[in-house]
């Protein structure tokens, strides 16, 4: 299956740009990639917002990749990953047993800081 250009619309500006996606592509695919393609403020935005989501998700599951027992924390980490990215949400401070994680959004980034406290040395 080759690849056609077709005429798609960005959802963000409404301009009319020509792509190049496989021939099976349907409609909102192809707006889809006319979107991404745009230059438009919206579709920038969009874009740098699923690159911090990608960056924030790869460095959630490196952080827990040797770690089973916080695989409840990092699922709860994940799913907080979009909020954070999309400015709905600023900070997060997830707790388990002796283990914290916070995540807050900065400008162009996720940061993220998994701490250990033991309990038995704070007394």
């Amino acid at each position: 299956m080759g690849l056609v250009q077709r005429q798609g619309i960005c959802k963000y500006c409404g301009q009319y740009t020509v792509v190049e996606v496989p021939e099976k592509y349907t409609v909102e695919e192809i707006n889809e990639e006319a979107s991404r393609k745009c230059n438009c403020e919206g579709a920038v935005a969009a874009i740098q917002i699923e690159d911090i989501q990608a960056v924030a998700e790869a460095n959630i599951r490196e952080m827990f990749k040797n770690n089973e027992e916080l695989n409840e924390m990092k699922a709860i980490a994940l799913e907080m990953v979009e909020p954070l990215s999309q400015f709905k949400l600023s900070k997060i401070t997830l707790s388990h047993g002796n283990y914290q994680l916070k995540m807050i959004r900065k400008e162009k980034k996720i940061s993220l800081a998994l701490k250990y406290t033991d309990e038995d040395k704070r007394e």
